[in-house]
């Protein structure tokens, strides 16, 4: 049975409470994904040289000049030169960017797996209380991840890609438009034609988005196939695109505020804390250790109000 936006959102906050472990999966997976993130740099930092590699962000960060435009283009061609250092470097940050890639598929098909579960069960109740939704094992995760990563890691691929495309399209037609306008047009002109095309570039990001967490929570309601997920999602956002912005939006206004209230918090620390680095270190660990759960609950949230969406056009 179709539901509203807020009643979603009431199944997915009831949800969320019934499987709280489901936030330091998620918080635990962030941690990996940021760490191997950071892992695959390291490759090409050791191929390219600590030295030369600081000096490119360095001038990146101060602005360019002429001249230091020419030591900088000195030195990436002494860099192609030893290219098959390079090529190995970027095969092995690759491979481990794919490993990160791999846990966050992973880790979000036992989330969403289990939501769609909890789901499921709270359905056979006329007034669900937390106890419905209460469905979260480990071995039942383990079993929901390992059966549908591959389904989220080409789903999610075909994403990227169709919101790539529509990037890509968006930037030509921006070159395009400037190179026409160029050609005499005035510069308030320009200027408006750029921030249109801006415009249009968030509301496709904000659309991808969207369509994103639509598609994953079709994914584990419906558990069809990558391509059959992918066109019933955008079928699906379109019917209840309303309120699937309702709750995009009322996400947007937690995180904001979650942030509005933290900033203050985080300026009275470092304050706080003097010239004391390692105070200070300490301080925004601590700051982070409240902020990030917090933030993994949001999400979860969302995604859970999402599997309860889609489950009522069933």
């Amino acid at each position: 049975m179709r539901i509203s936006a807020i009643d979603a959102l009431q199944r997915g906050v009831l949800n969320l409470r019934a499987n709280p472990m489901l936030v330091l999966v998620q918080v635990a997976q962030g941690v990996a994904v940021m760490i191997l993130a950071a892992a695959g740099m390291v490759p090409l930092v050791l191929a390219i040289g600590a030295g030369a590699a600081s000096e490119i962000w360095l001038a990146g960060q101060r602005g360019w000049h002429p001249g230091q435009a020419a030591e900088l283009e000195g030195m990436i061609e002494r860099l192609l030169e030893q290219w098959p250092i390079l090529l190995a470097a970027l095969a092995a940050g690759g491979a481990v960017w794919t490993v990160a890639f791999l846990i966050y598929c992973w880790v979000q098909a036992g989330v969403m797996g289990r939501l769609a579960a909890g789901e499921d069960q709270a359905a056979e109740s006329p007034r669900p209380t937390v106890a419905d939704f209460k469905v979260y094992s480990w071995p039942d995760f383990s079993a929901d991840a390992s059966a549908r990563i591959w389904k989220f890691f080409w789903l999610i691929n075909l994403l990227l890609v169709a919101g790539m495309v529509v990037l890509f399209l968006i930037i030509l037609a921006a070159s395009l438009m400037t190179a026409v306008l160029g050609g005499g047009a005035s510069i308030p002109a320009a200027i408006a034609v750029g921030c249109s095309l801006l415009a249009i570039s968030l509301v496709v990001i904000f659309f991808f988005f969207a369509w994103t967490g639509v598609a994953k929570a079709q994914m584990v309601v419906a558990d069809g196939g990558v391509l059959e997920t992918f066109g019933r999602s955008l079928a699906l956002l379109g019917r209840r695109f309303g309120g699937v912005l309702l709750l995009l939006l009322l996400f947007i206004v937690a995180s904001v505020a979650l942030t509005i209230v933290l900033v203050p918090v985080s300026l009275a620390l470092d304050l706080a804390m003097g010239d004391s680095i390692g105070r200070q270190i300490a301080a925004d660990l601590a700051l982070a250790l409240i902020q990030t759960p917090i933030n993994a609950a949001l999400t979860l949230t969302l995604s859970a109000a999402l599997v309860a969406l889609v489950r009522g056009e069933r």
